[in-house]
């Protein structure tokens, strides 16, 4: 029981040292992109918001350049009774930030630890919206793969 508890308290030391460097690394970014460049629980939850509104009914919510920018990168796909939002080109579900590292961290274990390339081969046929940053960062913390 004790081994258990030290490895869950390992994972979230390293849960929260990866969200760290990912949020420095998102804060160097120019202000332009640092929205964009991952997608948020709360910016997930307008986007589903969005979608669903009627066609007829303004989103007065939202701006309309954020109405814009959602109509054309993201559709609903009805998955088990519940909506969720995906990419229009891939149909893939949006990986959300908040998710990453257990994202992250599965499909780098399914993989036997490879290398960037693979493990990015892998979320992409399964999730949509994770960036090539959040990758790099997980894997320079992987135990494993630094020794």
């Amino acid at each position: 029981m004790a081994e258990s508890d030290s490895k869950i308290a390992q994972q979230n030391d390293a849960e929260l040292v990866y969200y760290t460097e990912l949020e420095k690394y998102i804060n160097s970014l120019s202000t332009k992109f640092q929205e964009k460049s991952v997608i948020k629980q709360s910016v997930y939850d307008d986007i589903i918001k969005c979608l669903l509104s009627s066609k007829n009914k303004p989103v007065g919510l939202f701006s309309s350049k954020f109405v814009s920018w959602i109509k054309k990168h993201f559709i609903t796909i009805k998955i088990a009774g519940v909506d969720i939002a995906c990419c229009v080109k891939s149909k893939k579900p949006i990986c959300i930030y908040e998710t990453y590292y257990n994202v992250i961290r599965e499909a780098h274990i399914t993989i036997s630890h490879g290398n960037r390339d693979k493990t990015i081969h892998e979320l992409n046929s399964h999730y949509s919206w994770i960036s090539r940053f959040a990758v790099e960062i997980f894997l320079k913390q992987c135990v494993s793969c630094q020794t």
